[in-house]
């Protein structure tokens, strides 16, 4: 019978994940990175050592990895491992935060303090090797200001994350995660989890960004921006163009200007790695829903 449940999970897994992965899962977990002082609850430790160990007893597809770091440099290692881990042992990773955060970044039990321009690089990193399939779970305060510290330009770094605009409570990080990872690991549809996790929240607002979201809003500002106007606007009525000399200097100008905003524009298939899936599927969740 476990045989059974497991070939089921890494079924529901395989179409979880995408069709055509670059990577072959072959186990799949969910990674608690926690930096808490010690005299604070441990919120990530309980939530490993209750309902996730309680979970993977349930579920033998489900091997999960705690780890309390306490600087900087104890932190970025946790991303080396978690990529060694997906290249040498084809794990996936749901990555699960439980750290200080504000509007600019996170901050260590020791007191570093990690932009959110900082996280994103290593998100990046791993979500490439997953094909835009990374899902983070912030329990942090204003975890979603990360978005702001996005780079349209490179690729995403994150399928979506769950985690608030404003302060959270630990009450609410407790019950809500229990209650999302209970009905998450059922039937892996996030969206309705999520909708179960918020009536058990009773002051934290969670709510799920997608990389498509993400991708969407920042092309619409683009479309609204004129500035490529604005500039050639502005080179017409600076040159002469009665005269030949200035005329033709202007041209070459605005060339350099039209490829410049050409070089600088936003490929929303690169950035959803669909050039690397072959897969057109932009809803952000995809499989997940």
């Amino acid at each position: 019978m476990w045989g059974f449940f497991y070939i089921l999970a890494k079924l529901c897994f395989y179409l979880l994940v995408s069709r055509n992965i670059i990577m072959t899962v072959e186990k799949i977990g969910v990674a608690v990175i926690q930096s808490l002082s010690s005299d604070e609850k441990q919120t990530g430790k309980e939530l490993f050592e209750t309902t996730l160990k309680y979970i993977s007893f349930s579920k033998n597809y489900l091997e999960n990895d705690f780890f309390d770091v306490s600087n900087s440099e104890d932190f970025f290692k946790v991303f080396t491992e978690l990529i060694k881990k997906a290249v040498t042992e084809n794990k996936f990773y749901f990555l699960h935060f439980e750290i200080h955060g504000s509007e600019y970044g996170i901050e260590l039990k020791n007191g570093d303090f990690i932009t959110w321009k900082q996280l994103l690089e290593p998100l990046r990193e791993l979500n490439i090797l997953y094909k835009n399939q990374l899902s983070i779970y912030l329990a942090v305060c204003h975890g979603n200001t990360l978005l702001r510290s996005i780079e349209p330009l490179k690729r995403s770094p994150f399928a979506f994350i769950i985690g608030s605009f404003f302060e959270i409570y630990n009450s609410d990080i407790l019950n809500g995660f229990e209650k999302f990872y209970s009905i998450f690991f059922e039937n892996f549809k996030i969206e309705y989890a999520l909708q179960e996790m918020k009536k058990t929240c009773k002051k934290s607002d969670f709510t799920i960004i997608t990389s498509n979201y993400v991708i969407d809003t920042l092309l619409e500002m683009e479309s609204k921006s004129n500035e490529k106007e604005k500039l050639i606007k502005m080179l017409n009525e600076t040159f002469d163009q009665d005269s030949k000399i200035e005329k033709k200097l202007a041209e070459e100008i605005k060339e350099k200007i039209i490829q410049e905003f050409e070089n600088h524009k936003i490929d929303k298939d690169y950035f959803l790695m669909n050039d690397l899936t072959n897969t057109y599927d932009n809803s952000g969740l995809g499989q997940l829903s």
